[in-house]
């Protein structure tokens, strides 16, 4: 049905993605303030920036690197999403499930349109996917090297009827 499906398809962020991505956020963000602030009372309070200890500078050099993964999350879910509105679709098959029950990775392989092998990795966030297993690849006719399984993304396709 996929397949089938004219493009651009339409695609939303799935309520696993909206709640992952809303508790990541709301971690990320917390944790700099807190962080943020914390550090501020004590420079505000000293009136300078050398009353930082080496630690102080330690944890924020770490916050300043964590307040990027929402720009890199956001930028991974523009990538799923395009690739699933865009791309084509294709049935992978798990060659390997690795990693503990609570986050599995699948190393996954798919045939593109031209019959080129492409394999790539993938979290299962069903954690439902073992070898053997077929999952859907949304995948780039250009470059199939650039390609979502969609037991990993962040969205859905919106299927007719099902708006």
């Amino acid at each position: 049905m996929l397949q089938e499906m004219p493009r651009p398809r339409p695609v939303r962020l799935s309520r696993r993605g909206k709640i992952n991505l809303t508790v990541a956020m709301t971690g990320v963000a917390g944790f700099a303030v807190i962080t943020g602030a914390g550090a501020y009372r004590r420079i505000a309070a000293a009136g300078s920036v050398a009353v930082l200890s080496r630690a102080d500078w330690i944890w924020l050099a770490f916050v300043f690197v964590l307040t990027w993964i929402p720009f890199f999350t956001w930028k991974n879910v523009r990538r799923q999403k395009d690739l699933m509105a865009h791309g084509e679709v294709a049935l992978a098959r798990v060659l390997r499930r690795m990693g503990d029950r609570s986050s599995p990775t699948i190393q996954y392989e798919f045939e593109d349109a031209q019959g080129q092998k492409a394999s790539g990795m993938a979290s299962d966030t069903t954690r439902s996917l073992y070898d053997g297993m077929s999952v859907v690849v949304f995948y780039d006719a250009q470059n199939p090297r650039r390609h979502a399984a969609q037991c990993e993304c962040f969205c859905e396709v919106v299927l007719p009827g099902r708006e």
